[in-house]
């Protein structure tokens, strides 16, 4: 499966939504970078992180996380969401008029919505 994500627009600004196979794409970047640590209990947690893009694609701001919680397994999940969308920036798959019009993107990161790759 992959990760879900969706934008919120700069109103009046945007143009249209962001494309299914741009998401597509997203998604199957991001499952190629992502690598959680171990931990038996990762099944039920979900993350969301909220990522802002500069017109090239790259990141405009840092990767921050929507509703943080406490804990050590979710601050490792959390941080190894974030490694993955730096590891995979810039997302070029996004035109960069609509960039330039574009809020935020979440993107939710989950077991069951990207495979994670092995850790080596």
């Amino acid at each position: 499966m992959t990760p879900t994500a969706h934008a919120e627009e700069k109103p009046p600004l945007a143009k249209g939504k962001i494309s299914n196979a741009a998401l597509d794409v997203m998604r199957d970047k991001l499952s190629s970078c992502w690598s959680i640590p171990d931990s038996p209990n990762l099944d039920s947690l979900t993350v969301k992180v909220v990522i802002e893009l500069k017109p090239d694609g790259s990141l405009a701001k840092a990767p921050r996380i929507q509703s943080p919680k406490p804990g050590k397994e979710f601050q490792d999940f959390a941080n190894s969401a974030i490694r993955a969308i730096r590891k995979c920036a810039p997302f070029n798959m996004f035109s960069a008029d609509y960039l330039e019009n574009l809020g935020e993107i979440v993107v939710t990161f989950a077991l069951s919505a990207i495979p994670p790759t092995s850790q080596q």
